[in-house]
């Protein structure tokens, strides 16, 4: 069943859009701090996702895949691309009915919930 969004429901996915459009992982090379040979670098995250966003691609889907050396890590069900084309289409006014649509819908609600608290 569809699931119509308010004129405040439609404001918070913009403000999510700018947000997932403006904040990435980004990892930097930075020189070692105990250098083991001439030109050792390491690598640094300096820039990292909404809070949002790793919430979603945490609590949405991990698919584990067989590649035991990456035991620690996880592949999300969750892209950016398809997480900005579905907040593109319900700032736009779509009606939420597609699988992405509905799990992105209470963190749309979260973020009018905090746009409210932060009004007052």
């Amino acid at each position: 069943m569809p699931v119509t969004l308010t004129t405040a429901e439609r404001e918070a996915c913009r403000e999510m859009l700018t947000d997932l459009i403006w904040h990435h992982n980004e990892i930097s090379l930075v020189p070692a701090p105990q250098p083991k040979h001439r030109g050792h670098k390491i690598r640094v995250q300096t820039e990292s996702n909404s809070d949002w966003y790793r919430s979603l691609a945490r609590d949405v889907g991990q698919k584990r895949r067989g590649r035991p050396w990456r035991a620690k890590r996880f592949d999300s069900d969750i892209r950016r691309d398809r997480v900005r084309a579905c907040l593109k289409r319900l700032a736009n006014g779509a009606a939420a009915w597609r699988r992405l649509d509905l799990l992105v819908l209470p963190y749309v609600r979260a973020e009018v919930v905090a746009m409210a608290q932060d009004c007052r």
